[in-house]
């Protein structure tokens, strides 16, 4: 008997898990962890780390994307769009001070 209730509680257990996994999407920000409603029957990016995301990484999951939009959450998105703007213009910056004269370079 001890084995059947072990058994049905795995059964329950993992059914519990996989209804999760096809109907969230856990999203680990800067500053926070946020469960985002699921658009589809996937199991693709349940989990996802988007501390160091770039647009190109939200651009290649477009459901993940979609369903961070619809649940309010674009700051996330705009994070990531402004960290990549300034790192560009640093990297910029860096490359035309690298070609000023020595007498002008502070």
């Amino acid at each position: 008997m001890r084995r059947l209730l072990a058994f049905a509680m795995g059964v329950v257990w993992g059914g519990g898990t996989m209804w999760f996994a096809y109907n969230y999407h856990v999203v680990r920000t800067e500053s926070e962890w946020l469960l985002v409603s699921r658009r589809g029957n996937s199991i693709a990016d349940t989990y996802a780390d988007a501390r160091t995301w770039t647009t190109e990484d939200w651009r290649e999951r477009p459901r993940l994307t979609y369903a961070m939009i619809q649940a309010g959450h674009q700051k996330v998105l705009e994070s990531a769009a402004a960290d990549q703007l300034m790192d560009e213009i640093e990297q910029r910056l860096k490359r035309t001070s690298e070609l000023l004269p020595p007498t002008t370079r502070q």
